[in-house]
C-alpha cells in the first residue's frame, strides 16, 4: 500500500519541478522596434528645442558623397536597424557602413534604398554589437549619383559655426562628424541624420 502512494508523490514532485524549470528557462526575446523613439532622434530634437531659436537647425545640407559621424555608447547595445531619408530626388542606393574606429574593423557594409518622403528603416542583415569604451563610426555614401543634389542629406547643424561636440542623449554620445567625396573634407559642422535602432 505504501509503494503506490510513494510513487504518486514522486510523480507529483517531478511534475512540479519540470513545470517550474520551464518557467525559469523562459527568457524574453529581443525586439527591433523601428517605431520606437530612439536616442538619436531625441538627441536631434532636444538639441534644437533646448537652445535659443536658430542656434541649431534640423534641415537638408551638405552635398558631398559620404556623410559620417563617430560615436560611443555608455552601455552595451546591439544595432538592429538603420534609418535614413533619401534627398534631392535620389532614388538609388546608399552604401551603409559601421566601423569600429578604435580597432580599425568594418562591422557592417551593405547597400540600401531609403524613402524620399520620410525617414525609412532597414533591418541589418546581421546585427552589430557595440560595447562601451570603443569609438564607432556610421557612414552613408551615395552610390551612382547623377548630380550634386543626390549627395544632399538631412542633418543637425549650427548655422553660425561648428557643432560643440560631444553631444549626448541616453546611451549614445556623438563625438565628431565628417563629410567627404567629390570635395571636402568638411568636419564637425553637421551631424548627419542616420538613425540607429538598438534591440530592446
Amino acid at each position: 500500500m505504501k509503494t503506490p502512494k510513494m510513487l504518486l508523490q514522486l510523480f507529483i514532485c517531478l511534475f512540479v519541478l519540470a513545470c517550474g524549470s520551464d518557467d525559469d528557462a523562459a527568457t524574453p526575446e529581443s525586439v527591433c522596434d523601428t517605431n520606437a523613439v530612439t536616442d538619436f532622434q531625441l538627441l536631434v530634437s532636444n538639441t534644437v528645442a533646448n537652445n535659443p531659436p536658430g542656434t541649431f537647425v534640423d534641415d537638408v545640407w551638405m552635398d558631398l558623397d559620404t556623410h559620417q559621424y563617430n560615436f560611443e555608447v555608455s552601455a552595451a547595445q546591439t544595432i538592429c536597424a538603420i534609418g535614413y531619408q533619401s534627398q534631392g530626388g535620389f532614388t538609388g542606393q546608399y552604401g551603409i557602413e559601421i566601423l569600429d574606429v578604435t580597432n580599425n574593423n568594418v562591422l557592417y557594409s551593405n547597400p540600401h534604398n531609403f524613402s524620399a518622403t520620410a525617414t525609412s528603416y532597414v533591418n541589418l542583415a546581421s546585427t552589430v554589437n557595440l560595447v562601451p569604451g570603443v569609438e564607432y563610426a556610421i557612414l552613408r555614401t551615395v552610390l551612382n549619383r547623377q548630380d550634386l543634389d543626390d549627395q544632399l542629406g538631412r542633418g543637425l547643424r549650427m548655422p553660425s559655426g561648428l557643432i560643440p561636440f560631444p553631444l549626448t542623449q541616453g546611451v549614445i554620445t556623438i563625438k565628431s562628424s565628417a563629410f567627404f567625396g567629390s570635395g571636402g573634407p568638411v568636419n564637425n559642422n553637421v551631424v548627419p541624420y542616420i538613425d540607429l535602432v538598438f534591440e530592446q
